[in-house]
């Protein structure tokens, strides 16, 4: 069974956790990332915003980091985390390096972050250790967008054109991709945008797409009748 849910401009992001939305607001323009901690309660915390261009990705299982990525002045796209320490949230750099790096999911042990780097010439998904810089290791391989991780850590989803991948990961010693395989199209899958149109259930049997609303109501037809008078003629 596919559901959908429509596309409005918001991305939240849950922590699993202690389970309060984080939201990410894009105004137009410009676009910020501005972290709301919702409680039970009602009441709203403010723990970041950023000037810079951002996009949320992802939060930690333990519900300790934010994965974000935003434009850099010379790098164009470098991903970042903010930490939490108490009620304090820390910004750290994580992948800032001359090439594209975006769309980063961290896995559900958190020692593995995925992400998405051009450095081959074309966006490919890549996996590595995480938060030491030990391993690397490419995941796909004829190009490869919006990673998202499945819920035991062992899987990795992916977007290839319009197709979801799954990608096979073993943990041990190191995280090394095992196989691939295709799932299924959707045309949603394609859309040039900078978020994850797509997530994965909790116990991973089941996708959610977010696909755009048409909010243009459309123009109400015009109708010309010729002779209309011709018509009622018999009637006088």
């Amino acid at each position: 069974m596919r559901r959908r849910l429509a596309d409005r401009r918001r991305r939240p992001v849950r922590d699993a956790r202690i389970r309060y939305p984080l939201r990410f607001l894009r105004p137009e323009p410009p676009c910020r990332l501005r972290t709301r901690i919702e409680k039970p309660s009602g009441t709203i915390r403010r723990a970041r915003q950023s000037g810079r261009l951002s996009f949320l990705t992802d939060w930690s299982a333990d519900g300790e980091r934010i994965f974000y990525y935003q434009t850099a002045p010379r790098n164009g796209w470098d991903v970042l985390y903010l930490e939490r320490h108490g009620d304090v949230w820390v910004r750290n750099e994580i992948l800032t390096t001359p090439f594209d790096e975006q769309m980063a999911a961290i896995s559900p042990n958190g020692r593995v972050l995925a992400y998405v780097s051009d450095e081959s010439g074309r966006d490919e998904v890549y996996i590595r250790s995480f938060p030491e810089d030990g391993f690397k290791s490419v995941v796909s391989t004829k190009g490869g967008t919006k990673p998202r991780w499945g819920p035991t850590g062992d899987e990795l989803f992916y977007v290839q054109g319009a197709t979801l991948m799954a990608a096979s990961i073993s943990t041990s010693p190191v995280a090394q991709v095992q196989s691939t395989a295709e799932l299924f199209r959707d045309s949603v899958l394609a859309r040039e945008v900078r978020t994850i149109p797509y997530d994965v259930s909790a116990d991973g049997s089941r996708f959610l797409l977010v696909e755009p609303v048409n909010t243009e109501t459309p123009p109400a037809p015009i109708r010309v009748v010729q002779n209309w008078y011709e018509e009622f003629r018999d009637r006088e």
